[in-house]
């Protein structure tokens, strides 16, 4: 008599490494756009309470805020202010380092980098 012993093994269909990275990366790109807008939204909306505060503080004092003592009532918002700030900034790089598309509006709004303030100098020759 024979013994036929059977193995039987679980073969999954292979995923091409591509399909599963764009993928991957498509959804941490998605994430990381809806926390920059999120944390955007956080940001305006205390950058809105703090300069209430200031409008405030210098109607009722005539000079404006000037101390740490001068926060206290706004402390919170302001430290949260700034952690926003940095997360945005931070976030935003990731995202441009990562390719994960073009950084609009960013922390940089206003600001020109060095190199193009000397591209556009450069131009203009």
């Amino acid at each position: 008599m024979t013994t036929h012993t059977s193995t039987t093994t679980n073969h999954k269909p292979l995923a091409s490494s591509s399909t599963s990275t764009t993928t991957a990366t498509t959804t941490t790109t998605s994430s990381r756009a809806s926390l920059l807008a999120s944390l955007k939204a956080e940001k305006k909306s205390l950058h809105t309470t703090l300069r209430t505060f200031e409008k405030r503080f210098k109607r009722d004092y005539g000079r404006k805020v000037t101390t740490a003592g001068d926060i206290l009532p706004v402390e919170k918002e302001y430290h949260r202010y700034k952690k926003v700030k940095a997360l945005i900034e931070q976030l935003e790089l990731q995202m441009q380092e990562e390719g994960g598309g073009v950084v609009v509006a960013g922390a940089t709004k206003g600001r020109r980098s060095s190199s193009s303030s000397s591209k556009a100098a450069d131009e203009k020759k």
